[in-house]
Parts: structure tokens; C-alpha cells; sequence
């Protein structure tokens, strides 16, 4: 108490005490009617009286402003307890809430009235309601501060991670009250999280650099120094100058630059260069990262090394467009050339020629010495008509032991057949020459065998009047036969008047339209199955009963009928009956499973109904399409790749399947076979045959076998004679196979015997 409030308090006393005992005497006065104060006294009491009205009045203005000021407090008060940041709540002992703040409210998004007066643990996540009583408890024993990270319940069942800090406080009653602080950390806690997984993810496989707005590196990641074999501290505050490989121009860099100013990211190929100097090609992906003002902080570099994948796209194009053996253009190459030959010489007016080389008993040679005899000789035969070429001309092997050579820019009319018969006996000449090959005696020694080879050479000129690659091609095989037919190792030009010496392929011919009429065909059944011996299914093989000749394997008449065109009949006969099989087989339960495997040739497919046709012969026997499947050559490929995918398409849409068959024999792309809509790439027998001893046949096998993987469809192999190429095919990832190891190819009564057993 102050010393004002003293003397006033005195003052008042004094007052009191003075007015009291005039009253008294005033009351004593009355009584015995007589006069006891003065004018003076009335006068000094009147005075009194108001310094004391005065000094009330003063002390209610007082009272008045601390009630003012006491009311101001306390609405800040509740004004900074309710606009808090952090959360705010009561609790009593037994953890009922007895206040709480507008901010926790708002973040539970509950009204306050339905918080006071329940149990704070209502809102505690259930998995998180142990951890809150353990701490809660601890508290209450301890009295010592107590914070934890626990979730919470929202209005929406929704929850929330926050931040709980609480401390306790004893009453007068003796009771103790809980305060809590509640702290919003959900985001932070998702900020942890991403910051985890960045950590995490900034560890992959892939190379990842972090650069500052300027370029410089800040970090690298593990993965990254491996790659490049540079160190951290290599790294760190250097550009990426440091792995520049030289081979990009300046103008590169700019438009990368440009793109990722505008867009924000850049991705693309790039070489770089590796510590030991190395160049090798990267994918490389550049992001942007800005801060809170929209100002780029960062660039984000993730970077893939990519020389095993372009060492794969190289070796699948070779695949694709040369011959594995030989390394000369293969049959999808030369074509492609001979029709920019035609098409050069539209333009310029210029002459050329088409030779079809064929060896000379080549067949005899390869059954008597071996096939890698016999590719020794193709490899040298190769080498040989290379040496013989001129620039811009194309030597190419088309299969066995076919070559085919293009001769450009003949200018003169007259002489133009002395000029190619000049290069035509140059060919002859060398090809005669002998070889000297190596044969092997034992599993450990070799020997040198000096062999003499001929060929027959066809030749057809184009001109002007030349139409189609088609025709050259024809006339080219005609002329080469007949030189064959003139006793070999010679040449010829194609003429009209050999069309006489074609008298055996007509007669094969005019048999074929017969064989068509009177059904002479059959069909022979090859199983098709698992490395766990499972018969799965069939491939239907045609076989000519010939009422003179007997039974006529396909590769003897298939070749005419397609160059003739009875291969359409022919082809639809096969499809018809494979069909009418499919139907009679799903009545038998051993049997109903089996799907058939159907050729169709490339001028089969390439009708402008077939797709017509095949729907039409599974509507007319009611064959279950799933079990139909149409096995397409890689030259179905060469020919307007649309209308392929567009036929594939409409037929896998009733349930119909597609292998592609002999694969790496010829046309193989990879831009196109991951548009076919394919189920299964077969392996060509040629590539199994010596699977276990050439190595470039069991590279071919792996590549196919990876391309089947990577692509996402089946793999199987053809050809199989002897369990050591079955468990290499096996180890390699190929699991299913057709071949004599399993069965020839049968006829129906003998092939319903076999599945009866398996």
C-alpha cells in the first residue's frame, strides 16, 4: 500500500470517527433540546464532507481505469491464447479437457465445445494412445516437462502428425491441472520423408550430380564416380566441362540451354568422357529447381550409361541388315539397294546389272566335312567377292549359299554386257582359286584341306524397260539355274527363250494345280513342347502325296508355288484344315489344349482378304482362335509395314497368335518388331545346329532370347537334336522347343498315338 493510500485511509478513519460523535452529540442534544455546535464546526464538518466526496470519486475513477486495464489484459490474453500458432489445452488428472485454444481447434477442425469436457486421448491416433498415457503418467510422477511426437484424429477421421510438449501444475485444492502445447509437424514430418527417399533415391543406380545455379557440381553420388571414375573431390566445384567429350559442337549446348531456360528440363543422348579419357554415351536429364522466390537454385543431373545398350542396338541392326556369318549385306539390305538402284537409274538413265552367285556343290560339302567347314568357305568366298568389287557396287548373301551382286553405272548400251561379263568371269576366276580350310581331326587337333569351288552365275540387266525388283530378282535365279543346267561353274544371261529350259518347274507347276484338284496334300503334325517335356501344341507341316513321285517335301515345291502363286490355294487349304483339326482335337481332353502353329508365306499374307479369309474359316468350323497360331517370316516384313501391324492387329483381336519364325535369318528391326503385336520370336534351326560350338550362334541365341525378354513375349527354338543344345537353350532362357530330339514331324494317326503317351 502506498503512502497516498495510508494518509487517505487515516483521513477517512479520522472523518468517521469525527462525524460519529457530532451525530452522537447532535442525537444527545435532541434529547435535552438544547444547541451543541457551533456555526464554525458546521462549516468545518460541510468541508469535510466534500474533500471527502471528492477523495471517493477519485478513488471510483481509480477502480474504474485497473478494471479497465484488467479487462484490456485479459482480452489480449485470450486474444494471444486463441490466435497462438501452437495448439493450447487444459487438461485435469484425468486427462478430460477443460480448456482449449481457437488454434487447436482449427487444426483438429472441431469446434472448441466439442473438445472441453472430453477425454484428450478421444483424439489421439489408436496406435499412437499407449505412447500419450506412458508420457502423460510420467508426467504426472515426475512433474518434469514431457514431449512426444504422436498422431492426432480431425474432424474427417483424417489424421495429423504434431508436436506435444506438456507441463503440470499443483492447485490450491491440491489437484494437478495438465497444460498442453500442440505443434502442427505433419508437413515437416512429409518433408523428413521426401528428404528419406530423395536420399535414398539419390543412391540408385543411375549417376546423379548436383549443380548450383552457375553449373558448379555440389555433390555427386555414388554411382556417378564409378561411371566416371572420378573421385568427390575431383568432382565437387568443378563443371561439367569436366566430362565434356569433345564430340558435340557449341551450338549444342546452347539449344540445351535454350530448352532447359524454357522448359525447365532437358533430356537427351550426349557423349562424355570418363577420367582414363574414355568416350562413352550417356542418357542425361537436367531439372531445375527453384526456390521461394522463383529463382533457379539448382540443376539436378541424372545420367544413365548407355554403351551396353547401344553395343545391343548395333549388333540387332547388324543382326537386322547383314549377315552374321559373312558380315555382308543381307538379303532385307540388298533388296533395299536394288530398289535405289532402280530408282538412281530412272533418274540418271544409267544401266546396271543383278548376278545371283550360287556355289557349285556346296550342299556336298557341308554333309561331308561339316557345317563349320562350310562356313569357312562362305566367310572366304565373301572375302573374295569384296576384293572384287568396285566402290558403290553391293555384294550381299541372301541364304545359304546364295550371293547376289549389284552393278551400278553402266553408261554404255553396246558394251554394257561385255562389262558385266567381264566382272562375272573375274568372280569366277577368284572363286576357283582353292582354300585352304581347317578341319578337325580330334577334340584337340586340326587339320588344313585344300578344297576347289565353283559357282553358277545368273545375270540380269535392268534398263529402262526393267520394272520391279521383283522381276530382277526372277530373272536373275533364272539365268543362274541355267547355268547350273549348262554344267556349272559358268554364267548366263537371262533371256526370254529361257523360259524353255524352265519345262521341269512348269510341269511342277501344272502337277501343283492337279495336286490342289485331287487334295493331295496332307498335313504332318511336329510337337511343340516344354522344358519339362509338356506337349503344348503342334506345327502343322504340309506334305505332297504325289501319285507318281510319292511324298514331296515342301522346300521342293514350295519355292515354285510361290514364285507361281499357287501358294494362295495352297494356304488356305493348310489354314482350313488346320482349323477343321482344331475342332475334332477339342473333343478329346488330352488334346483340347494344344494350340496349332500355322506358315503363312508373304504373298499369303499380303492379300488384300486374308484377314477376311482366316475369320471366315474359324466362324465356318467354329475353331477356338486362342489355339490358332499364324507363324509370319521376317520378309512379311519388308513390305509395307502398316498394312502388317494393321492385319496383326484385327486377328490378335479375335484371339489369334503370331510368332515370328526363322528370326535372324533376315529382316529384323528393332524401330519395327516392337510395333508387331508378336507372342513368340522363334530361334532358326541354323542358329541351334552349332549352338555349343560357334560362338556367333550362341551370340545370336542370347540376343534373340534377350530381345524376346525385353519385349515381353515367348521364345522358342527350333531344330533341337541332341540335349546339349536343349540344356544350353535352357540355361539361356529358352524354354520352348520343337525338333527331332522330341519327334520328326508326323501324320495324324502317329502324332494322336504320341500325345496319347505324353
Amino acid at each position: 500500500m502506498t503512502k497516498k493510500q495510508d494518509k487517505s485511509s487515516s483521513s477517512d478513519i479520522d472523518l468517521r470517527q469525527r462525524a460519529e460523535d457530532i451525530a452522537s452529540r447532535i442525537d444527545d442534544a435532541q434529547q435535552e433540546n438544547i444547541g451543541v455546535l457551533s456555526a464554525l464546526e458546521v462549516q468545518q464538518i460541510v468541508y469535510d464532507l466534500r474533500v471527502h466526496k471528492i477523495q471517493l470519486e477519485m478513488q471510483n475513477e481509480e477502480l474504474r481505469t485497473a478494471q479497465s486495464n484488467i479487462e484490456i489484459s485479459q482480452a489480449r490474453y485470450f486474444e494471444l491464447y486463441n490466435m497462438s500458432p501452437v495448439g493450447y489445452c487444459t487438461l485435469n488428472e484425468t486427462g478430460i479437457i477443460q480448456e482449449a485454444n481457437l488454434t487447436i481447434a482449427t487444426m483438429l477442425d472441431i469446434p472448441r465445445n466439442q473438445l472441453v469436457r472430453k477425454s484428450f486421448s478421444r483424439f489421439v491416433f489408436k496406435a499412437d494412445k499407449d505412447n500419450f498415457y506412458l508420457k502423460t503418467k510420467k508426467l504426472l510422477v515426475n512433474q518434469q516437462t514431457m514431449s512426444c511426437d504422436l498422431r492426432m484424429l480431425t474432424s474427417n477421421k483424417g489424421t495429423l502428425w504434431v508436436h506435444l510438449t506438456s507441463t503440470s501444475r499443483k492447485k490450491a485444492d491440491g489437484t494437478v491441472e495438465l497444460h498442453l502445447g500442440v505443434s502442427n509437424i505433419t508437413e515437416q514430418r512429409l518433408i523428413q520423408q521426401q528428404q528419406r527417399i530423395a536420399a535414398i533415391a539419390f543412391e540408385s543406380l543411375d549417376g546423379m550430380l548436383i549443380t548450383d545455379a552457375e553449373g558448379l557440381i555440389l555433390q555427386a553420388n555414388r554411382a556417378f564416380m564409378t561411371m566416371s571414375g572420378y573421385s568427390d573431390e575431383e568432382i565437387v566445384g568443378q563443371t561439367q566441362d569436366l566430362f565434356n567429350s569433345g564430340r558435340h559442337t557449341s551450338s549444342f549446348f546452347v539449344e540445351m540451354k535454350t530448352q532447359l531456360k524454357q522448359q525447365g528440363k532437358w533430356s537427351g543422348e550426349i557423349w562424355a568422357r570418363r577420367k582414363n579419357s574414355e568416350v562413352y554415351p550417356i542418357w542425361m536429364t537436367v531439372n531445375e529447381v527453384r526456390n521461394n522466390e522463383d529463382d533457379v537454385s539448382h540443376y539436378v543431373y541424372t545420367i544413365r550409361d548407355i554403351t551396353a545398350k547401344k553395343v545391343a542396338e548395333e549388333q540387332i541392326l547388324n543382326l537386322a541388315f547383314y549377315d552374321p556369318l559373312t558380315k555382308l549385306p543381307n538379303r532385307r539390305l540388298m533388296l533395299d539397294r536394288l530398289e535405289h538402284a532402280l530408282s538412281s537409274r530412272a533418274r540418271h538413265k544409267r544401266l546396271g546389272a543383278v548376278m545371283m552367285i550360287d556355289l557349285d556343290n556346296f550342299k556336298t560339302l557341308n554333309d561331308s566335312l561339316g557345317h563349320d567347314v562350310g562356313d569357312q568357305l562362305l566367310i572366304s568366298v565373301a572375302s573374295r567377292l569384296e576384293s572384287c568389287m568396285r566402290e558403290g557396287d553391293t555384294v550381299s548373301r541372301i541364304g545359304g549359299d546364295e550371293f547376289v551382286v549389284i552393278i551400278e553405272d553402266l553408261y554404255e548400251t553396246i558394251l554394257v554386257e561385255r562389262q558385266v561379263e567381264a566382272v562375272a568371269k573375274k568372280f569366277i576366276f577368284h572363286l576357283n582359286e582353292p582354300y585352304f580350310l581347317q578341319q578337325s581331326v580330334s577334340r584337340d587337333s586340326q587339320s588344313k584341306i585344300e578344297y576347289h569351288c565353283s559357282c553358277s552365275v545368273g545375270i540380269a540387266l535392268f534398263s529402262e524397260d526393267t520394272t520391279t525388283v521383283d522381276e530382277l530378282i526372277k530373272q536373275a535365279d533364272t539365268a543362274m539355274y541355267a547355268a547350273k543346267a549348262d554344267g556349272r561353274n559358268t554364267l548366263r544371261f537371262f533371256a526370254p527363250e529361257m523360259q524353255t529350259l524352265m519345262v521341269a518347274r512348269i510341269k511342277m507347276e501344272n502337277d501343283l494345280h492337279e495336286a490342289i484338284k485331287k487334295e493331295q496334300f496332307v498335313l504332318y503334325y511336329q510337337p511343340i513342347v516344354t522344358c519339362k517335356n509338356k506337349l503344348i501344341g503342334v506345327e502343322a507341316l504340309i506334305r505332297w502325296l504325289h501319285p507318281k513321285r510319292g511324298v514331296i517335301m515342301p522346300g521342293d515345291f514350295i519355292p515354285i508355288a510361290e514364285a507361281s502363286g499357287i501358294i494362295l490355294p495352297i494356304g488356305l487349304w493348310v489354314i482350313q484344315n488346320a482349323c477343321d483339326q482344331l475342332v475334332k482335337w477339342a473333343c478329346v481332353p488330352e488334346m483340347a489344349e494344344l494350340s496349332m502353329a500355322v506358315n503363312v508365306s508373304v504373298m499369303q499374307f499380303h492379300q488384300t482378304d486374308f484377314v477376311s479369309q482366316v475369320l471366315t474359316e474359324l466362324k465356318r468350323s467354329g475353331a477356338n482362335p486362342l489355339r490358332l497360331n499364324l507363324e509370319l517370316t521376317e520378309s512379311v516384313l519388308i513390305y509395307d509395314m502398316n498394312d502388317v501391324i494393321d492385319k496383326m492387329i484385327t486377328l490378335k483381336a479375335s484371339g489369334i497368335r503370331f510368332s515370328l519364325d526363322d528370326f535372324g535369318t533376315g529382316y529384323s528391326s528393332l524401330s519395327y518388331l516392337k510395333r508387331l503385336p508378336l507372342d513368340r520370336l522363334k530361334i532358326d534351326q541354323s542358329f541351334v545346329q552349332e549352338i555349343n560350338s560357334d560362338q556367333d550362334d550362341a551370340a545370336i541365341a542370347k540376343m534373340i532370347i534377350a530381345l524376346s525378354q525385353n519385349l515381353g513375349v515367348e521364345v522358342s527354338a527350333e531344330g533341337i537334336e541332341n540335349h546339349a543344345q536343349l540344356d544350353y537353350l535352357e540355361d539361356l532362357g529358352c524354354h520352348v522347343y520343337q525338333g527331332y530330339l522330341f519327334s520328326r514331324p508326323l501324320s495324324l494317326q502317329k502324332f494322336e498315338s504320341f500325345a496319347q503317351q505324353v
